[in-house]
């Protein structure tokens, strides 16, 4: 099998939140309303804007025996800069962006969407609750982040996963900055060979009664010689 990286177009968002419920087995573990709510006031608003966000990187991999089909996917963050006007208009022309140019604004439009469904509200409440465990442990230096990491469950074990994070290290560490990562117990052993560490972890339950178990991760870039 050949398997190609490339950056994610507007049109591979339906696509993309396809692979995002089935690489955490979400299908199973959540009716289809909450999976059709997440993806309408969440997945896809933050998705697209970050593909127009510059620096940011949202990248697909596709398998070229199946058509190019996406098996997975990654989205690294870039540091934000206030004077980024490039940013700005990129947000201003996507006519699906959510409003907000980071990720609480996503989970606060999310919040606000007048959606009732109990199953978005604590889907938000734990992306809420991990980011502020990010915030507090960065307190705003300069970093990358890899919001998200995906693979279909018939490809993992296949090593995409790796490419894809290493696509973007190499971005974070021409930058010489550090790499931050909220990890599952599922994916922290992936970032651990790939040179991030614990910085903490954390536990919490969201308004459903779910249990949260997650690692703060952080990489730093390699020394020059």
């Amino acid at each position: 099998m050949s398997y190609n990286i490339r950056p994610a177009k507007e049109s591979d968002v339906p696509a993309i939140c396809e692979v995002y419920f089935d690489a955490y087995g979400l299908k199973s573990k959540m009716d289809d309303e909450t999976r059709k709510a997440i993806r309408e006031h969440f997945l896809e608003q933050a998705t697209t804007q970050y593909m127009y966000d510059s620096g940011s990187q949202v990248s697909v991999m596709t398998d070229s025996s199946k058509d190019e089909k996406v098996v997975a996917l990654s989205i690294w963050i870039a540091p934000k800069h206030k004077d980024d006007a490039a940013s700005t208009k990129a947000q201003q022309q996507s006519s699906n962006a959510a409003t907000g140019a980071d990720y609480e604004g996503f989970i606060d439009a999310g919040k606000a969407s007048g959606s009732t469904n109990p199953g978005l509200a604590a889907y938000l409440e734990s992306r809420e609750r991990e980011e502020e465990k990010h915030e507090e442990i960065m307190k705003g230096r300069p970093h990358w982040t890899l919001l998200l990491l995906a693979v279909r469950a018939d490809y993992q074990g296949k090593g995409l996963g790796g490419r894809l994070m290493e696509s973007g290290m190499e971005l974070a560490d021409k930058d010489g900055l550090p790499q931050f990562i909220i990890a599952s117990p599922a994916g922290k052993r992936l970032y651990e060979k790939h040179g991030f560490e614990t910085v903490e972890n954390f536990e919490f339950t969201d308004s459903s009664g779910k249990e949260h178990a997650n690692s703060a991760m952080l990489r730093t870039p390699p020394r020059e010689p």
